[in-house]
């Protein structure tokens, strides 16, 4: 189960004005540099099963970082929100890498000394790095990507690229892997409290 506050409203007018003025790039340089309008395809070939142009609750089930997105609005994800969701992150209002922290806990209970990784969704692979975390005693950790993968002046800060990731926990008593889990780290979702994932459910 995945606790979180989000909306659709909030990709409106700026997200639509970002694909005009630059869809193809972030700003922050080769690393987190996204070609929007091709990552959007490369997602509906890898899960429009259907070719309708919407990614169905079911379809999504294949790709949980999509479906934290699609969670925040009807379950499903179309072809222009998906577009307005890239375009977010990675065009002309892209502000780099930043802060995020999450806690992981099973069953309800914080899950300390767990390893977490921030893995690029499938469609994103080789223009995201990932991001890893330790959690503490209340089960939560800060994300960070490695220095060398980061521009010079986020070097040595906790930081994540702005993207949609799968999110792996790993940890003594899970003695299977849970359910698959996604996040959106930047773009105009911003949760009100630190998101909480549970791998017991």
């Amino acid at each position: 189960m995945i606790f979180h506050t989000s909306a659709w409203f909030a990709l409106g007018a700026a997200a639509l004005a970002s694909i005009g003025c630059d869809s193809g790039a972030a700003t922050q340089g080769a690393m987190g540099s996204v070609d929007v309008p091709a990552a959007v395809g490369r997602a509906m070939e890898l899960y429009d099963s259907d070719s309708d142009g919407v990614l169905s609750a079911a379809e999504l089930e294949k790709a949980p970082s999509l479906n934290y997105v699609a969670s925040a609005g009807s379950g499903s994800l179309t072809r222009d929100q998906l577009t307005e969701t890239l375009a977010a992150l990675f065009g002309a209002t892209s502000t780099g890498p930043e802060g995020y922290s999450c806690v992981i806990v099973s069953r309800g209970r914080p899950l300390s000394s767990a390893q977490v990784t921030f893995k690029p969704a499938e469609f994103l692979a080789g223009s995201l790095p990932e991001a890893k975390g330790t959690t503490d005693a209340s089960g939560r950790a800060d994300m960070s990507v490695a220095s060398e993968q980061l521009p010079e002046a986020s070097r040595g800060y906790p930081v994540v690229y702005p993207g949609l990731y799968q999110i792996v926990v790993e940890h003594s008593s899970l003695k299977k892997a849970h359910k698959p889990m996604g996040c959106q780290v930047g773009g105009f979702i911003r949760a009100a409290a630190v998101p909480t994932f549970d791998v017991g459910r």
